[in-house]
């Protein structure tokens, strides 16, 4: 969206005003900046990235925490009952502020581009290795084959989610990292609706699994970080979004929230 309204002219304050107009107030995810900051990187990017940033800086958003942190708090939401923030706490809205503002005024020091690089770094160990992607997509196959073979020929995402319903406590095991016991991800299966952002996850990961399953690849990096805002928006009453295959792909991952698309925003 901060593209588009560079694309379209539009300030920040004016996006802001749009907003406000429909009753809505912006969320902004760290992944989100991470993005944004990319432009840096290239040769010529400082000036697109520091009117980026100017747009950002003027939208004033309410900075949105890490999927990870997110996961960690519903997880403690399971275990307490506490209560789950979906924005960052005062003192880091401050700091990431501060950081917008610098890189609005183009200043894209060794934090931030370190910033960029341990974040690349991180992307690149969480998603499969396309080395690997022959041996998941089979094995894939075989634990649904096996599971139903009659339905061998598995050609939509509903297909294969009604296969994979009765993995989802394994794959919640296996999505946090051993962070929950296997009993507790059988109790998050079962309360899925009250743990949004882990429910968003789930569903992502098993949308992929799909793609792997359906098209014989894997998803490229983008439709991982097309997926990683999905889940930041957990906690959002609203998503918009000016790609059209995206605006497909929400209702499918969070039927919860509600999809606009950029043009009709406008």
């Amino acid at each position: 969206i901060i593209n588009k309204s560079l694309e379209f002219g539009l300030s920040g304050s004016q996006l802001w005003e749009k907003l406000n107009e429909k009753g809505l107030s912006p969320q902004f995810g760290i992944h989100g900046i991470y993005e944004l900051a990319r432009s840096f990187l290239n040769k010529d990017g400082k000036d697109k990235g520091a009117k980026l940033f100017r747009i950002l800086q003027e939208l004033d958003p309410s900075y949105q925490p890490t999927t990870e942190m997110i996961l960690d708090q519903e997880i403690i939401k399971l275990r307490t009952g506490a209560a789950v923030f979906p924005i960052l706490d005062p003192l880091n809205q401050v700091a990431t502020k501060q950081e917008v503002d610098k890189l609005a005024r183009g200043i894209f020091n060794e934090k931030a581009r370190v910033f960029i690089s341990n974040r690349e770094s991180e992307i690149r160990i969480n998603h499969p290795m396309r080395a690997m992607a022959k041996v998941y997509i089979d094995n894939a196959k075989n634990i649904l084959n096996k599971r139903s073979p009659q339905k061998n020929n598995l050609r939509t995402f509903e297909h294969v989610l009604s296969e994979l319903q009765s993995e989802f406590p394994d794959l919640i095991y296996l999505m946090l990292n051993g962070k929950v016991s296997r009993l507790e991800a059988c109790e998050l299966y079962l309360r899925l609706k009250s743990f949004p952002a882990i429910r968003t996850t789930v569903m992502a990961n098993a949308y992929m699994t799909s793609i792997c399953i359906i098209h014989g690849d894997i998803p490229g990096k983008d439709k991982i970080d097309d997926y990683r805002h999905i889940i930041e928006a957990s906690y959002c009453d609203v998503f918009i979004t000016g790609d059209a295959q995206l605006q497909k792909t929400v209702p499918r991952i969070n039927p919860e929230v509600e999809v606009v698309e950029w043009n009709n925003f406008l």
